[in-house]
């Protein structure tokens, strides 16, 4: 019997958990019946109640939900990988806590790991959260000052 694993890492998530919790156990219906889950939530140093969600969360489905929790904020591709470190899936996937990717494309995707395509992606082809939707050189010129690029990452760029 197959398992997906779902990866979710999750940075002050406290109000998205629920919502996404119930999307992605809704979702369940859309695989095959022989299909498990587990839904493996990396805590990546909340300072809210991410982590009080997350164990409710797991109190409810124990069976299907893991819970890392990292011992400060290392960011969301270092989530991925501790999530990834952890799932015991045949084939995992990798999704926002915020439902910025939708649920519902993962059978998509599942269906083309059935296939037997190792790596399937998914791009997101419009945004609406309107930042750069404009137009992104527009944010990064020294007309808009006090917009500077590395204020972006953190890091710089």
């Amino acid at each position: 019997m197959p398992k997906l694993s779902i990866i979710i890492p999750c940075y002050c998530n406290e109000l998205n958990i629920p919502l996404t919790a119930a999307e992605l156990l809704k979702n369940e219906k859309a695989f095959p019946a022989d299909l498990q889950f587990e839904y493996v939530m990396v805590d990546d140093g909340s300072k809210d109640n991410t982590l009080a969600e997350l164990k409710k969360f797991k109190a409810a489905y124990s069976d299907r939900v893991k819970i890392i929790k990292l011992s400060g904020n290392f960011g969301s591709y270092n989530a991925v990988l501790a999530g990834m470190a952890h799932a015991s899936g045949d084939c995992n996937v990798v999704m926002a806590a915020d439902l910025q990717d939708p649920p519902e494309l993962i059978i998509k995707m599942y269906e083309y790991w059935s296939k037997g395509i190792k790596l399937v992606l998914a791009n997101r082809q419009e945004r609406e959260d309107g930042f750069f939707y404009e137009e992104p050189g527009a944010y990064l010129s020294p007309d808009h000052p006090q917009v500077c690029p590395e204020k972006f990452t953190g890091r710089g760029i």
